[in-house]
């Protein structure tokens, strides 16, 4: 479950819809919805733009993993749609689409790796251009201004196509490596080297200018005029270097910022800051300058927004409450939208002159336009929850829901909110006319929004669905081929729907029109990035329970897909609400049981009983797939049943050796099967402070005391669909750091081997590369018969080996079976970690690259209770290795091998977007305050802790 690499793009829903009507003193807009595209990355109109003035709607979409991104221009007041895809008769996967700001352009990235060039296509005059000389580019943007595309090409060249004269024209800046930061709407981009310096380029005359400073530039942003930059040097103490450059004088000078969590630089040398310490949020706005700093919000929420000319800036509060603050005047005024407003959405216009608003109050949506000018806001009524985007004119604005309760029919319109009209057909049918459609629109393919909604809306709000259920099933796929939005609402309206067993029968399952495959498919990708959140997950998956018997066409990794992605998205939302403790490969376990069975893989029960570590505390919860004690309200929101025993407390005053718990037995059962547990738990120590001291890195001497550095790579037993390509990764990488590889040898006992390993000494680090393997009490669950791939190198008359596990058969088959599987206890790993120590010999280091394996650190740790075992793992999901310098594993591995600081690790770190921002990849490491917090402060005492699982009296661990 790495999530960060299996599911890398979030995508929204920008679909065309509506129909509206004026009504005073508040305009009411009815919306139907039509053609729905999938965006990617979150909503924004960076995704979704109304081009040559509003006339046309350009659309990215992405048809699935084993697919790439494509263009969808669709014309407003019609439902035609036209797909433009410069490779249609080849697939290659990863391919992006980036639009141009304006929405007159489109340019298509294939990966490097496919050897293709990437291509631009112009909107209006509907043609292409292939960019023979961008071929392998590794790096490709639009400027923001529209005018340019640049690439970043092998040999470490600029080339920049002009969209005005149709021209490649090729610089070279740099010898060396370099990265590429683009520069507001100016003609001028940054590019900022490796060795330390950087320059700016004029892509109009080719020029560039060097910019001196005292430490390489990490990252940069610029003003939207391109005059002023905000460059992030090297780290420093764990400080970041700030510089300000500006352009007119050419110079660039440090700044001091205030330990700010993000920083938006706005015109006129000024920075938004976004500051948070201990309990404060703040907003406050600094004059690069002369340093003053004033506050702009105390009491600062969760969102804000900057007029283009970062004069005017919107901020939410904790209260929800709304201000408009002017840079200049330093006033704010709070936007009044009526007593209970809860915001949504806001955002400037284009112009910075209004503010567009998304809000509820008194249990209706509104849409307003806040105008900065006149201190007003007109607001209109809708009936769902949508994201408006507003063209670039700021005259017409688009929704994206359906609406039951009106019977009206219509097409794709946008709304002019000036002129306050639409472009729509309206019209109604007499119900009594109806009931004679129904067959009709059973029929594959033969429902249109535009003409059909009116008998679909009557069908369903008459009942008549309930009485035609062979009917009901193929209309509802009809309308999900047609239009996510109705579909989606019609599943919200009526429950029976997603009621297991339901409407649908198996036999319905046999023959699946093409155009209802394509449809679901159309929706599962959409789900899989927009639905598939904490946030959503637990009430939206009641909309994919209705196309069970439309999904067993599908190839058996399709199917896995898009039940890995709702099972980790289950889990989330489970871990980050209810069972914030446990270790969330075993939700994941238990998620699996009810999600699983609607893509047709084989349910089987699964049961646990794990422990979470508390200061002076344990807490126990019983976990099963099915009914607990054949009680139903044992039965959680997220799918699987839960019953929570009494936490043990630990005297704070317990001493080594006291007993807690003494062979206590606690039994549930699950259908037919019996389950208990054994409970002992003995006080180990009174501190795990000891044996886990504040290191500053590793010390390699140590490790180097027997002449070689040797470690392991150990490919877990469940990585089945990616360890081919992990492995390919791991071997390039330490061939390319100068490890020759001896021939191929098998291993009959892995689990032998291992124990071996660890015990002489031979075994310096371990990386186990798996998913979030093994549970509670058990390190990870291993192949017993792996082939092992041994590579050396002599590095500066030092010798370095390591073994690289190479998983045998086909483990997704089977991957727990005892006969070819072994399971690695806590108790076990302690055992050989004090023969080992005993002997004399360096602690083993384990690098843990499973997702959120610091849960499985803190059990692993107070198992040991030794300074034998030192360990890295993630607070976070981690991306699989790969052979990339921005690779959070190949990070640590280099920085391992070199022998540097702890600190260097983190600063290094920051290369790495997803540890950046603290979503993913997020290690700790001995001297962090999270490995205080998450490890040493946990384990208060220290304990021993066994309590073995049987079933019916053998004994079982969940992965079974």
């Amino acid at each position: 479950m790495k999530a960060l690499c299996r599911i890398s793009v979030v995508l929204a829903i920008v679909a065309s819809a509506f129909a509206a009507r004026a009504e005073n003193p508040c305009e009411k807009i009815w919306n139907l919805s039509v053609g729905d595209h999938r965006v990617i990355s979150e909503f924004s109109t960076e995704n979704s733009r109304f081009a040559d003035e509003g006339k046309k709607i350009v659309s990215v979409a992405v048809s699935g993993e084993d697919s790439h991104d494509f263009l969808v221009v669709t014309q407003p007041g019609t439902t035609e749609e036209k797909i433009i895809d410069p490779f249609p008769a080849r697939v290659y996967p990863g391919t992006e689409v980036r639009l141009s700001a304006d929405g007159n352009y489109a340019v298509f990235i294939p990966p490097a790796k496919f050897q293709t060039q990437p291509s631009v296509y112009d909107v209006q005059a509907d043609s292409f251009r292939k960019l023979k000389e961008f071929a392998k580019a590794s790096d490709v943007w639009i400027v923001k201004n529209s005018r340019y595309v640049i690439a970043k090409l092998p040999d470490m060249s600029v080339g920049v196509y002009s969209m005005e004269t149709d021209r490649i024209s090729i610089a070279k800046v740099f010898k060396d490596d370099w990265d590429l930061n683009e520069m507001g709407i100016s003609d001028q981009v940054l590019l900022s080297a490796d060795n330390g310096y950087s320059r700016i380029l004029n892509l109009d005359t080719l020029v560039s200018t060097k910019v001196e400073l005292s430490s390489r530039v990490m990252r940069s942003q610029s003003s939207l005029d391109g005059q002023t930059l905000l460059l992030y040097g090297e780290f420093d103490q764990d400080r970041e270097n700030l510089y300000v450059y500006q352009a007119q004088n050419k110079a660039a000078k440090e700044v001091k910022l205030d330990s700010p969590t993000e920083v938006q630089l706005l015109p006129s040398g000024r920075a938004l800051l976004y500051v948070q310490k201990s309990n404060l949020r703040a907003l406050r706005l600094l004059d690069l300058e002369n340093g003053s700093d004033v506050a702009i919000s105390s009491n600062y929420g969760d969102g804000y927004s900057v007029s283009l000319d970062g004069s005017n800036i919107l901020v939410r509060g904790q209260d929800q409450s709304l201000q408009l603050y002017n840079a200049y005047s330093k006033q704010a005024t709070p936007l009044n939208l009526g007593h209970g407003a809860q915001v949504i959405e806001f955002f400037f216009g284009k112009y910075g002159q209004s503010a567009y608003l998304q809000y509820s109050r008194d249990s209706k949506l509104y849409f307003g336009i806040y105008s900065v000018i006149s201190r007003s806001t007109r607001e209109y009524e809708v009936p769902f929850n949508s994201i408006p985007v507003v063209s670039s004119d700021e005259r017409r604005v688009l929704f994206s829901f359906a609406d039951l309760d009106e019977f009206r029919g219509g097409t794709t319109v946008l709304y002019d909110l000036k002129e306050l009209s639409v472009q729509t057909r309206t019209g109604r049918i007499a119900r009594s006319k109806l009931e004679n459609h129904f067959s009709k629109l059973a029929k594959p393919g033969q429902f249109k929004v535009a003409t059909n909604l009116n008998e679909v809306l009557y069908f369903f709000q008459s009942g008549a669905f309930k009485k035609h259920r062979v009917l009901a099933q193929k209309i509802l796929m009809n309308v999900l081929s047609e239009s996510i939005g109705l579909y989606e609402s019609i599943i919200a309206r009526y429950p029976e729907f997603t009621q297991d067993g339901g409407f649908f029968a198996d036999a319905e399952r046999s023959v699946i029109p093409e155009i209802w495959k394509k449809g679901v498919k159309r929706y599962l990708d959409y789900f899989v990035a927009a639905r598939a959140n904490a946030d959503s997950i637990v009430e939206s998956v009641k909309y994919v329970r209705p196309v069970h018997n439309y999904v067993a066409w599908m190839s058996g990794d399709r199917l896995d897909f898009y039940a890995d992605a709702l099972t980790e998205a289950m889990a989330d939302a489970a871990v980050k609400v209810d069972f914030k403790d446990e270790f969330k490969s075993e939700i994941y376990k238990l998620c699996e049981e009810y999600i699983y069975p609607i893509f047709w893989i084989p349910y089987h029960t699964v049961v646990d009983h794990p422990y979470a570590r508390h200061p002076y505390q344990v807490s126990r919860t019983f976990f099963a797939s099915e009914p607990i004690n054949g009680d139903p309200s044992t039965k959680t929101k997220y799918g699987f049943y839960a019953k929570h025993f009494d936490d043990i407390i630990i005297p704070k005053d317990a001493k080594p050796g006291d007993v807690i718990k003494k062979n206590e037995k606690l039994t549930m059962t699950v259908g037919k099967d019996v389950y208990e547990s054994t409970w002992d738990i003995v006080v180990q120590a009174e501190s795990i402070d000891p044996v886990t001291p504040e290191l500053k890195s590793f010390s390699l001497a140590k490790y180097r005391k027997d002449g070689v550095l040797s470690g392991t790579v150990m490919v877990g037993s469940n990585l089945a669909a990616e360890d081919a390509s992990t492995i390919a990764a791991y071997l390039k990488f330490f061939r390319k750091a100068g490890y020759v590889q001896d021939r191929p040898r098998s291993v009959h006992d892995l689990k032998a081997f291992f124990r071996e390993q660890v015990i002489t000494g031979k075994m310096d680090y371990i990386v186990f590369e798996a998913h979030s393997d093994g549970d509670a009490t058990n390190v990870i669950r291993i192949n017993t018969r792996d082939k092992i791939l041994t590579l050396n190198r002599n590095k500066r008359g030092k010798m370095e080996t390591v073994n690289i596990i190479v998983p045998s058969g086909k483990p997704l088959d089977n991957y727990t079976d005892p006969a070819r599987t072994a399971l690695v206890s806590n108790q076990e790993l302690a055992e050989w970690v004090k023969v080992r120590t005993d002997a004399g010999f360096p602690p083993i280091l384990i690098i843990r690259t499973n997702c959120w394996s610091v849960s499985k650190m803190v059990n692993e740790i107070e198992a040991v209770n030794s300074t034998g075992l030192q360990e890295i793992a993630s607070l976070t999901p981690v991306t699989f290795f790969d052979n990339t310098k921005d690779n959070a594993e190949v990070i640590l591995l280099n920085n391992f091998f070199t022998g540097k600081l702890f600190r260097k690790y983190r600063e290094q770190l920051m290369r790495n977007a997803s540890y950046a921002h603290k979503i993913g990849n997020n290690f700790i490491f001995p001297d962090d305050e999270d490995f205080q917090h998450y490890i040493r402060d946990v384990i208060k005492p220290v304990l021993r802790i066994t309590h073995p699982l049987t079933k019916n009296g053998k004994p079982y661990a969940i992965d079974e």
